[in-house]
């Protein structure tokens, strides 16, 4: 877990960051987690079970969905605060699964893989990128997201970079890949959480559709970034984003 303190002089309370496919709590601190840290917030960013070194690793695979989200129950009960969520594209679907069961403090879907599932998404990939084919029936997704990993950015993200972000960059288990394929969420936050859910209008993996249907689902409106790729917390300006949900987390 990285931790990053509140340095305001106003406490408002604690977030914790769930990272992706194949990314890891490195994702959130590089820029992003301090915007929060500044505007009031004790930050913490999780590695998923057995995300916490980059490369390769075939014992991923053993994790479930719901593994993520027992993983991510237990870090909210062991840090003991009225926990505020923000998931991205995987992360967001376990957030989504963890508000099928428990309760929190406000909840933020970044970009997040839509409540009915990523199987048209897969699709689009493998329609994108066929020779990843190879890769999913080998049980790894990380190859071809390293590969490909530009297509989580908008065009205005320095390529140098990318091109880092690449070398921190962690195998992700092809059971819970299934499981967002043919699992989807079935209860729309049945405790009522604030919820606010985000897309990008140059995302390249989850569609602008895809962020509107997710919305209607949770009985609420997106805010969709102009010029953002996939990669939210990541793409150049990511203060905008970081912005408009300190924006929102105040009027909750």
């Amino acid at each position: 877990m990285i931790s990053v303190p509140n340095i305001a002089a106003e406490q408002k309370g604690t977030i914790l960051f769930v990272h992706g496919m194949c990314h890891g709590a490195w994702c959130w601190n590089q820029g992003f987690m301090q915007e929060f840290s500044n505007a009031g917030y004790n930050c913490h960013a999780v590695d998923l079970p057995l995300h916490d070194k980059p490369g390769k690793n075939k014992a991923v695979n053993s994790q479930s969905i719901d593994d993520y989200v027992r993983f991510v129950k237990k870090t909210i009960d062991d840090l003991d605060d009225d926990i505020i969520l923000i998931g991205h594209s995987m992360g967001g679907f376990i957030t989504q699964k963890f508000l099928e069961m428990h309760a929190c403090k406000a909840a933020i879907l970044l970009a997040s893989v839509p409540y009915s599932g990523i199987l048209p998404g897969s699709l689009r990939y493998l329609l994108k990128h066929p020779d990843a084919l190879s890769n999913l029936i080998a049980q790894d997704i990380y190859g071809p997201f390293v590969k490909y990993s530009e297509d989580l950015y908008s065009n205005a993200t320095d390529r140098n970079e990318i091109e880092y972000y690449k070398t921190l960059m962690r195998s992700e288990s092809f059971k819970a890949l299934l499981n967002m394929m043919f699992k989807p969420v079935k209860k729309s936050n049945p405790s009522n959480v604030p919820l606010l859910v985000t897309g990008a209008d140059a995302d390249q993996v989850i569609t602008i559709d895809e962020v509107q249907k997710t919305a209607v689902f949770h009985n609420t409106v997106p805010v969709v970034f102009k010029g953002f790729g996939h990669n939210l917390m990541l793409d150049k300006g990511y203060e905008e984003v970081s912005d408009r949900i300190i924006s929102w987390l105040e009027d909750q």
